[in-house]
């Protein structure tokens, strides 16, 4: 019986090798795609700001030219004008936060909650693994100054963040 031990030992350590490779696989397989998808999407995002901005210029101009050639027809001005603020408007807004500037932050936060995702799951797997690491974490006040580590209140903390189903 004592044979079989070691192998099921290491069909299990294998399994856990298996599961820490996944997790850094999958994160790999995320970072890349982002990769791809950014680089991708910035060289649109100059071209597209640009399209719209001509676009608008078009609206701005339409509403300046239907606006001078029509003075005895306030309806028609009143809408050339409400044409025009909207325009100006949606202009101001463009160029106060260009398509590849916000594009790069959220760009940038993906890739922080990928990661975010990524060290929750080899924390997960790790203290799965070796859960005599979390017990390490049990001690008093004074135990853990004397010793270094942290004390029981960092416990609670790590079982919630890490074991709690979502």
């Amino acid at each position: 019986m004592s044979s079989a031990e070691p192998e099921n030992e290491k069909s299990e350590e294998q399994i856990q090798d298996a599961q820490i490779a996944k997790a850094i696989d999958d994160f790999r397989d995320r970072i890349l795609a982002l990769r791809a998808f950014a680089v991708a999407q910035l060289k649109h995002a100059r071209e597209n700001q640009q399209a719209a901005e001509a676009e608008l210029d078009g609206r701005i101009f339409a509403a300046t030219t239907l606006w001078g050639l029509n003075e005895s027809q306030p309806v028609i001005r009143a809408r050339a004008l409400k044409e025009y603020q909207e325009a100006i408007g949606e202009q101001s807004s463009m160029r106060a936060l260009p398509h590849d500037k916000s594009l790069t932050e959220m760009i940038f936060i993906y890739t922080f909650a990928a990661f975010d995702f990524y060290l929750g799951n080899i924390l997960r797997l790790l203290f799965s693994i070796k859960p005599e690491f979390l017990s390490a974490f049990d001690s008093t006040e004074d135990e853990a100054r004397n010793s270094n580590r942290p004390s029981g209140r960092v416990v609670g903390l790590f079982r919630r963040a890490f074991f709690v189903k979502r």
